[in-house]
């Protein structure tokens, strides 16, 4: 009896991305380097596997695969086993900055209500992958986990560093404001400005 597998990759972009297959090794190496690897991860690699499990049939692993998507990304890292907090970035020298990193370097940056309209032109679109949209779906906006968001020095707003689906949510749901730290590049140490302001 031929075993599939119900994995998920971690992409370039720290999204991740859950599939199925009969070959770990063959599927990841098609979503790095060939064709046939998903239309998502395309534009987002490389990918890392991160999670899998095995089945015992085609049906058993794709219920779960579409259970896994339905997961928010919080649930998600709780099943790979791994915290939202080892989200990361690395330069092209191997040189990596955690999320972690970040909330230890911006902890004492007050928190505020940031108005959503002004997120709309630098939040991520993923209208045309039904994936996201599913996770937009899933995600919860709340003070505990507010959204980062890089601005210069005279508090312009550049990027959104780490919370592009719940402001695609917020956007959706029409929400007026969204809980949110700025962080300006005086506030990141020299390894987190050569890898986040490259």
């Amino acid at each position: 009896m031929q075993e599939w597998y119900t994995y998920i990759v971690k992409c370039s972009d720290n999204s991740l991305y859950t599939g199925i297959t009969t070959d770990l090794e063959r599927r990841v190496n098609e979503h790095n380097s060939s064709n046939k690897g998903a239309k998502y991860t395309k534009t987002r690699r490389p990918v890392k596997l991160v999670y899998n499990e095995t089945h015992t049939d085609r049906s058993s692993s794709c219920k779960r695969e579409s259970a896994i998507k339905k997961l928010s990304r919080t649930d998600k890292l709780k099943i790979i086993n791994i915290k939202g907090t080892e989200t990361s970035w690395e330069d092209n020298e191997g040189n990596k900055i955690t999320l972690q990193d970040i909330l230890d370097m911006t902890k004492n940056i007050p928190q505020k209500d940031y108005p959503t309209k002004k997120l709309a032109n630098v939040v991520l679109n993923w209208d045309d992958n039904p994936q996201e949209i599913e996770r937009i779906e899933q995600v919860e906006i709340s003070k505990q986990c507010p959204i980062l968001i890089m601005v210069d020095e005279e508090g312009k707003l550049q990027w959104i560093l780490d919370g592009n689906h719940r402001v695609q949510k917020a956007l959706r749901d029409k929400l007026e404001t969204i809980p949110a730290k700025l962080i300006k590049p005086s506030n990141l140490n020299v390894k987190a400005k050569k890898i986040l302001l490259k």
